[in-house]
């Protein structure tokens, strides 16, 4: 059993060595306006190949006119 640990543990390190563009963490994150006038504003987070997700999304405030 320790040897498989052992095993495991060594092949995730080799992936995370070889494909480190896949394992860091990465944010996207942007705004946009409703039709009612309110901001709101999304936030998206993945790490660890894309297995843990992570998703928010805010409305700041509404009365917002373009001008």
């Amino acid at each position: 059993m320790k040897k498989i640990k052992s095993s495991l543990l060594i092949g995730i390190c080799m992936t995370i060595m070889c494909y480190p563009q896949l394992a860091e963490a990465k944010h996207h994150s942007g705004n946009w306006l409703d039709d009612k006038g309110c901001l709101h504003v999304w936030s998206y987070d993945t790490a660890f190949f894309g297995l843990i997700k992570y998703n928010k999304t805010y409305e700041i405030f509404c009365g917002v006119t373009l001008e």
